[in-house]
């Protein structure tokens, strides 16, 4: 008697921590007595839980069942949970058991979490189709519209999507996507569905835009070929086969030039786009990447007039393609043993304005002279340098610095370089307009 007061006691502190089997729990031994029940007042009024079959196979079996949809005092829906409890010798010695009264609040917040959109809906249905919980009240303890369907699915642990035939709905008839999955700890399934306009509408809305979005496109294409036809074919089809063989990369073959027309004319500017793409060939492919950025950066430079404004924005450009903390550029003075800075990008307390000591001549102006030594030492963790150069003649230096530790790529010290050149460039064009205007006044 004191063990089962024990094991009573046990069930009436653990039942409140277990919502799903807050309304009884009992234990029963082989062959299907009741040793304990809690509460006494119990829901199961006069049925006996050894009567019922998924009890008796839990006592034979010794494996845990879940019974179908049976009625309790009062005619209350309800679902026994069992469990066994092994013996020695035998498959079980007893079976502990709860009582799941329906509709569970657990169950019903679990199916109605799963319904999506406006005519989405799921339910719980046990083997023998009969609906526990679902997010239609009317389904409630009914057997569903595929209950041989489902059962079968259970049996074989098989998920399935597909549509439905025709159901009736609040607008008529309806089609149905349904989804299923069985469980492995019941014979029950879990079912969901939605409408399939609702379903598949916002996929077919995505295909009829793109469709009218093709359609527009290729409308479009055919004007504009159309229009290509009329204005440009006819007057180019004398050189159609030269056009052809340079577009296939024929360079080689030379065109000949035998009319005085328009076509003519035409004729020679496809023959000197031809020689020079035939010299052009090898250095672009092997300059195009950093062609393609100096150009950029000579266009913005020789399209302006002041020398200052020019290297300001020489050094801008460097350090937004290098990716560095500062950049300085610094002029020689008419000596050639002395270099002022003229122009900072970055960080303005990275650089010692000078004069600072610059004996580079014709003879030894290379980048490994440079020691970029106008740069706090803080910023020359990294740094790189080329001089600025033109006509043999070193006017200046380009160099670069970082705080944090980098190697330079010949990619970037080729980009560098060519922003040198075009500062260098710069400084020659404004020294020869200072000596124009020089002449101007004297004459």
């Amino acid at each position: 008697a004191g063990d089962l007061d024990a094991v009573r006691a046990v069930f009436a502190s653990a039942a409140p921590s277990l919502g799903l089997f807050s309304s009884e729990f009992f234990v029963v031994d082989r062959g299907g007595r009741v040793i304990v029940r809690e509460p006494p007042a119990h829901p199961l009024g006069s049925l006996s839980p050894g009567a019922v079959d998924s009890v008796r196979r839990t006592l034979t079996s010794g494996r845990p069942g879940v019974s179908r949809l049976v009625r309790i005092s009062g005619g209350t829906p309800a679902i026994i949970v069992t469990a066994p409890m092994p013996g020695e010798t035998t498959a079980a010695v007893g079976a502990v058991g709860g009582v799941i009264l329906l509709p569970s609040p657990v169950l019903q917040s679990f199916v109605e979490r799963l319904a999506v959109g406006e005519t989405g809906h799921a339910a719980i249905v046990s083997d023998d189709g009969t609906v526990l919980a679902s997010t239609d009240p009317d389904e409630l303890f009914t057997r569903n519209e595929h209950p041989e369907f489902l059962a079968r699915l259970i049996a074989q642990g098989r998920a399935r999507v597909g549509s439905t035939a025709e159901v009736s709905g609040p607008g008529g008839a309806e089609q149905h996507v349904m989804a299923f999955a069985p469980l492995t700890v019941a014979p029950w399934g879990l079912t969901m569905g939605q409408d399939e306009a609702e379903t598949f509408g916002p996929i077919r809305r995505l295909r009829d835009g793109v469709i009218l979005f093709d359609l527009a496109v290729l409308a479009a294409a055919l004007l504009f070929a159309w229009l290509d036809t009329g204005m440009v074919a006819a007057p180019l089809r004398v050189l159609k086969e030269a056009a052809e063989r340079i577009a296939g990369g024929d360079l080689g073959r030379q065109i000949a030039v035998r009319r005085g027309d328009e076509i003519g004319a035409l004729a020679s500017s496809f023959e000197a786009m031809r020689v020079q793409l035939l010299a052009s060939l090898e250095e672009i492919q092997r300059r195009a990447r950093a062609a393609q950025s100096l150009y950029e950066v000579g266009k913005d430079v020789l399209s302006q007039q002041d020398r200052d404004a020019v290297l300001r924005s020489i050094v801008e450009r460097a350090a937004a393609l290098l990716a560095v903390d500062v950049v300085v550029l610094c002029l020689v003075d008419d000596a050639g043993k002395t270099a002022r800075v003229s122009a900072v990008a970055g960080t303005p307390d990275a650089v010692r304005l000078g004069p600072h000591p610059f004996p580079l001549r014709a003879a030894d102006a290379g980048p490994a002279c440079l020691d970029c030594s106008m740069l706090d030492a803080r910023y020359r963790i990294s740094h790189l340098a080329v001089p600025l150069t033109i006509g043999g003649r070193t006017v200046g230096a380009l160099c670069v610095g970082t705080q944090a530790t980098r190697v330079f790529s010949a990619e970037e010290r080729e980009v560098l370089s060519g922003l040198a050149n075009l500062a260098a460039i710069a400084v020659e064009n404004a020294r020869l307009q200072e000596r124009v205007q020089s002449l101007a006044v004297l004459e």
